[in-house]
């Protein structure tokens, strides 16, 4: 599965969802995998540190200038991480050894935010789900979650 496949199908739900934040982040996300590959196609190396660095740096901070959820300082953490790894190379220099380091941190990176990002969309599915559910049904459901009966026996055993 391509990472930009999975970053439209996110955006997808994000606009059915009709979630702002979700489709900015999501959005933001797809736009900095596409300038990033651009810049590696561009240079011809896959290793240009500064210019990828600087692109993670300002799409984090995008990120971080709309009101926040937990869910996007997750994703934000994910690009400090990104900026440690850039640096940790800066200061390595490359090698093939630190290359395949690099490139596996950066892509392990890139596949957390996006999981995160899934799982946004999948807590707001679930929560839509929770909430169209009649009060009386949820608190049956929490009863028999939270005492281990049917939702129809009605109490403890």
């Amino acid at each position: 599965m391509q990472y930009w496949s999975v970053l439209a199908a996110i955006l997808a739900v994000a606009a059915m969802l009709r979630n702002g934040r979700m489709a900015w982040t999501a959005g933001l996300l797809l736009a900095n995998w596409g300038i990033n590959t651009w810049i590696a196609h561009v240079s011809g190396t896959q290793f240009n540190w500064a210019a990828m660095g600087l692109v993670d740096y300002f799409t984090a901070a995008l990120i971080l200038c709309v009101p926040l959820t937990r869910w996007q300082i997750m994703v934000a953490c994910l690009y400090a991480y990104e900026l440690v790894a850039h640096a940790a190379y800066a200061w390595v220099g490359p090698s093939p050894r630190s290359d395949y380091y690099y490139w596996y941190a950066l892509s392990y990176g890139a596949w957390a935010q996006a999981w995160v990002v899934a799982g946004w969309g999948g807590h707001d599915i679930a929560r839509s789900v929770w909430n169209r559910i009649g009060a009386d049904r949820r608190a049956r459901i929490a009863s028999a979650l939270h005492f281990g009966v049917g939702a129809d026996q009605g109490g403890p055993r």
